[in-house]
């Protein structure tokens, strides 16, 4: 007896990014660091926003290689191009918001958060983004982007 079965295609991206997000929110929430401006901190929760985002942008049909490779780790141009397809129609992000979306940037790209450096230790504390904002930034998105991409990877 034999048994053929076609291949299927099944659009994961859109529920495994929020869920990698949710990880990464959850080791940030979980983690206590000796002092307030920690790297690790600022590492956990701006990759559970650069996630929270890509999960967006998966659910509307972007491309997995683009969302990797041309877009990459810039929250910039993630956010741009979540603007782009309408993620303020869904999710109210603030002016305030976007500015500590723009100062984690900085630091974000650059690997700042990740890598050692005199650099860094030399830069001003305040050009850290405002860790509270982005907390709730990344709470609102985890929860209103849900539904989103569920209803997405069931097209």
């Amino acid at each position: 007896m034999e048994i053929r079965v076609k291949t299927a295609s099944v659009r994961i991206g859109p529920i495994g990014f929020p869920e990698y997000a949710k990880e990464f929110y959850a080791a940030f929430s979980l983690f206590k660091p000796k002092n307030k401006t920690s790297p690790a901190s600022y590492y956990l929760i701006c990759r559970s926003l650069e996630l929270s985002l890509k999960s967006y942008l998966l659910a509307k049909g972007v491309d997995i290689k683009k969302v990797k490779y041309s877009l990459g780790h810039d929250l910039h141009k993630i956010l741009k191009k979540a603007k782009e397809l309408q993620i303020f129609s869904i999710v109210e992000i603030s002016d305030v918001e976007i500015e500590q979306i723009e100062k984690a940037n900085v630091w974000y790209t650059r690997k700042g958060f990740e890598y050692f450096e005199l650099r860094n230790l030399r830069e001003s504390t305040s050009t850290l983004p405002d860790l509270e904002i982005l907390t709730g930034l990344v709470e609102n998105l985890l929860q209103q982007l849900k539904q989103v991409c569920l209803d997405a990877s069931n097209d």
